[in-house]
């Protein structure tokens, strides 16, 4: 049975599902982008809202996505900071775990790239 709310809307455990799922595709997209970055020879430099802009989500969602994957050990995150000590961006570089998780995942969605 599914979970409503007042007025017919979605009830908690819905919103809080929907929020993971929305997480977890931030998360992928995330990984992505940082294991491309990192295969092409470098590192992703981007600031989060950066980030939320290039994968269309909120920073929130940007800041959930990179503290999940810090924790697991699949990106590294070094800041950088400007002349005056102000932080300017981040380069987040995918580690070996990192480029394994990514290529899982895209076996299991059956992406060719």
């Amino acid at each position: 049975m599914e979970s409503q709310g007042v007025h017919g809307l979605a009830g908690p455990r819905r919103v809080t599902s929907q929020r993971r799922l929305r997480h977890a595709f931030v998360y992928e997209r995330a990984l992505d982008l940082i294991v491309q970055a990192t295969m092409d020879g470098g590192a992703l430099s981007a600031g989060k809202r950066e980030l939320a802009e290039q994968l269309g989500c909120s920073l929130g969602s940007v800041n959930e996505a990179v503290k999940r994957l810090e924790r697991a050990g699949f990106i590294e995150r070094l800041v950088n900071y400007g002349e005056w000590g102000q932080q300017m961006h981040n380069d987040y570089r995918a580690t070996t775990a990192g480029i394994e998780e990514a290529a899982r995942a895209r076996d299991m969605r059956g992406d060719a790239s």
